[in-house]
């Protein structure tokens, strides 16, 4: 298919598609725009999702740490 098939294509295959599909299509769009001229940015979107993730982990194992030192601590040091 020629690129004018194609863009053809597409206007008709989203003629009538509801607005949360155009709005999913409008995302895609974005994403393959993104990819093809700015694709370091998918690489520092990537870099900051793994970096999130890592500081959720972090957050949890140190709110693990201390829930456990507060474990019984009223009954090792009662208010006197």
């Amino acid at each position: 298919m020629s690129a004018i098939q194609l863009r053809d294509l597409i206007y008709h295959g989203i003629a009538d598609l509801p607005d949360t599909s155009l709005k999913n299509i409008a995302e895609y769009v974005l994403f393959i725009r993104t990819q093809t001229f700015q694709p370091e940015l998918l690489q520092q979107e990537a870099w900051s999702q793994r970096l999130q993730e890592t500081l959720s982990e972090m957050h949890t194992t140190e709110w693990m740490h201390v829930e456990e030192e507060f474990v019984d601590y009223q009954k090792n040091y009662p208010v006197e």
